[in-house]
Parts: structure tokens; C-alpha cells; sequence
């Protein structure tokens, strides 16, 4: 199987079905029966740690679980209970006393199916979540369902996330792509839906994905109500991908009309603010992909005097992060009026230290002491002066 799995393609693949209401078949003789007993058990999920290679694994998981159209029976004694299936199954309730059925909450998810049709309830859904439903016969209240959607692996959504930060920053659209769409089955209905569109939507406009970006601009629009500055993100966009059809019926080489980024737009100082401060605050958590992303975010449109108080955030993520070379370069803009200038010189010590250049090593540990001898800063660069 390919490893670029298209998340439109699953959902397709998912729903292209013949409809079970449909089918001129018997519901008692499934593709494949998965028994269950009268009372109710959890199904288990194995503990598994998302890294790139484990998001095509699940996915692919995902996909041939959706294949085998794999069905789950219960039946109406049952329904006090809550009620669990796997992401690619189909849940048959039998034995129904009702005739009607009526959706009370599920995730917020683009489609699934469960309804009640001559006394067998049926479900199915690729996204994970808990649903529930009353059953009412005529105008009576029967009995509730509820139903446990799950995948078989568990994960945490700060690993997922990670990842896609990552093919973000990387500009990676195949990594990018694939981990959004693992993120959107496991976690409907995050806060972050809206900026993974976004962020899906900018580096399918410089992989000229036109199709990508016109469906996650749908996408947007059909969910979400855009402020001033997410409409015109998105237009700006939109522009890009219509350059990228007319250069492709022209036979043009994108590169002649596309600059090496979306363009950027001023943000407002709110905005800012907060996209920097929430960077701060996963810094301190170690959240060093998360941060880098929110700083980056911060960084576009900024004036010069916020991107050089950012110089010193994104030097410092860098460097936990152990990305050494970006940590210098960063940080070796940082200016002396700074308040964090001891901290940025230590690193830039260690960094030179690392990289074999003793002399420019105690130069920056020097300055860092100097700077403020009794801070915390300046006693950890005596100390690692100690070790020259």
C-alpha cells in the first residue's frame, strides 16, 4: 500500500460502500462477524508511540480495518451499557423496540452514519469519540445509546501533534499531510483543527497541490467562521492557487511566480501576543515543536523590533532541541539590551565549545559572567569556564 494515504480517499473508501439498508443480503451473514457476548466489555488499545514512520503504520492500519468491513453485534439488552467498536467497523444493535432515532452529541466530524431502520440500529464512523443517540418509539423514550468509537492503538494527541509541527516547519506536505489526517480521525474536533487547515493550505501552495488547497479553503468555509486576518491568509492563498492552475496551463515553471513562502501579512499586536506567549509557555514545558511553530507564527508580519525579541525564544528552542547551527544563528542576533543576553551568551559558549572552538567558547562564558556575576547565568558559566 502507498504510504501517502489521501484522508479524502479513506473517507471515500470508508462511505463508497453499498449503504447496509441497501444490500439485498441478510445482516446475519456478515464479511466478517466479530462476536460479543451479553455483557458489554472495553475493548483494548495497545500504548503506541507516534513517531514518522508509526503515522503511515496507523493509517494504513486504519485503511485495512475500513476494508475488511469488519461488523460488531450487540443487541437491545445491551444498550445500558456503553457500547465499543473500532474505527472501521460497523455496530449492529439488533432487537430494537423502537422506530426512531435521534442524535443527542457526537465529535465534530465531517460525516458518519447512525440511524434505526426496521429495528436494528446501525453504526459506523472513521472517527474516534464517543456518539449517543435516544431511541423513541413513536413519540416514547426507549433507551439511550451510546457508543465508544475507538482506534486499537493509543497515543498521545501532544505526540501527533508534534509531528506535524515538525513537517511544518520542515515543509514536508507528504509528512504534513498524513499526520493531519491521523490527527483528524483521533482528535475530532481539537482547537488546533482550524490552524492544521491553515497550515496544510500554505504548504500545499508552495508544493503547488491545488486540489489540497482548494479543498482544505472549502474545508474552512463550510466549518468555521474566519476573522479579518484568517480570510485574508486564506485569499491570499486562494491567489496562489489560481496563479498554479494558469502556470500549469501554461506550462509555466512555478518557480518563476512563486516566492519561497506564502506571503506574509501583518498580524495584529494581539494576535502577537498571544502567539508569543503561548510559545513561552511551551517552551517551558518542553513542548519544543509546538513552540517553534507558535514562534515562527508570531515572526510573520512582525516588526523588526518583535522579531529581535523573538531572536533570543527561537535560539533557545533550537537549542533544546539540539538543532545547534539554527541555535547560533539565531541567537547570535540577539542584542545586548536584552535581558536574557547571559543566558544566550552561555549557549553560545556551550555551542562553541561543542563545535571545537575553545577561545571563542570563553569569550562568550566571559561575557555571559561579566554580564551579571551572581545571576543564575553567570555562576553556570563560571563553573563551565572551570571545565576550559
Amino acid at each position: 500500500m502507498k504510504k501517502l494515504l489521501i484522508f479524502s480517499g479513506l473517507i471515500l473508501l470508508f462511505y463508497s460502500c453499498t449503504p447496509l439498508q441497501n444490500q439485498n443480503v441478510a445482516l446475519r451473514h456478515p464479511t466478517q462477524t466479530v462476536p460479543v457476548r451479553e455483557e458489554v466489555k472495553k475493548l483494548p488499545q495497545s500504548d503506541f508511540y507516534v513517531s514518522d514512520s508509526g503515522v503511515s503504520y496507523l493509517l494504513d492500519v486504519i485503511s485495512a480495518d475500513v476494508s475488511k468491513a469488519s461488523r460488531r453485534y450487540y443487541n437491545a439488552n445491551q444498550l445500558k451499557s456503553t457500547l465499543e467498536s473500532y474505527v472501521g467497523e460497523t455496530v449492529i444493535i439488533d432487537s430494537v423496540a423502537g422506530n426512531r432515532l435521534e442524535i443527542v452529541s457526537a465529535p465534530k466530524v465531517q460525516s458518519f452514519d447512525f440511524y434505526l431502520r426496521g429495528g436494528t440500529i446501525t453504526f459506523k464512523s472513521l472517527y474516534q469519540g464517543e456518539y449517543i443517540a435516544e431511541v423513541y418509539n413513536g413519540t416514547q423514550f426507549v433507551s439511550t445509546v451510546r457508543i465508544n468509537n475507538k482506534l486499537k492503538y493509543k497515543f498521545t494527541e501532544k505526540e501527533n501533534y508534534d509531528i506535524i509541527s515538525k513537517a511544518y516547519i520542515d515543509k514536508d506536505f507528504k509528512k504534513l499531510r498524513d499526520s493531519i489526517s491521523l490527527y483528524r480521525i483521533s482528535f475530532p474536533g481539537s482547537s488546533k483543527d482550524k490552524e492544521l487547515s491553515f497550515m496544510l493550505i500554505e504548504i500545499a501552495t508552495l508544493e503547488g497541490q491545488t486540489s489540497v488547497v482548494k479543498e482544505e479553503m472549502s474545508y474552512l468555509n463550510s466549518n468555521y467562521q474566519l476573522n479579518e486576518s484568517e480570510t485574508i491568509t486564506s485569499n491570499l492563498n486562494e491567489n496562489k492557487e489560481n496563479e498554479l492552475v494558469a502556470l500549469k496551463e501554461e506550462s509555466i515553471t512555478p518557480t518563476e511566480i512563486l516566492p519561497n513562502k506564502v506571503e506574509e501579512v501583518r498580524v495584529s499586536p494581539a494576535q502577537f501576543g498571544k502567539n508569543f506567549e503561548d510559545g513561552k509557555r511551551a517552551l517551558d514545558q518542553s513542548s519544543y515543536a509546538e513552540a517553534l511553530v507558535l514562534f515562527e507564527k508570531a515572526k510573520v508580519g512582525a516588526t523588526e523590533d518583535e522579531k529581535t525579541a523573538l531572536n533570543f525564544y527561537l535560539g533557545k528552542v533550537y537549542y533544546m532541541s539540539g538543532d545547534y547551527n539554527s541555535a547560533k544563528l539565531s541567537l547570535q542576533n540577539v542584542k545586548d539590551i536584552d535581558q536574557n543576553m547571559a543566558e544566550a551568551n552561555y549557549y553560545l559558549g556551550v555551542i562553541a565549545h561543542k563545535e571545537g572552538n575553545i577561545s571563542k567558547a570563553k569569550d562568550y562564558l566571559n561575557k555571559s559572567r561579566n554580564n551579571n556575576p551572581s545571576s543564575t547565568w553567570g555562576r553556570k558559566s563560571s563553573i563551565y569556564l572551570m571545565k576550559l
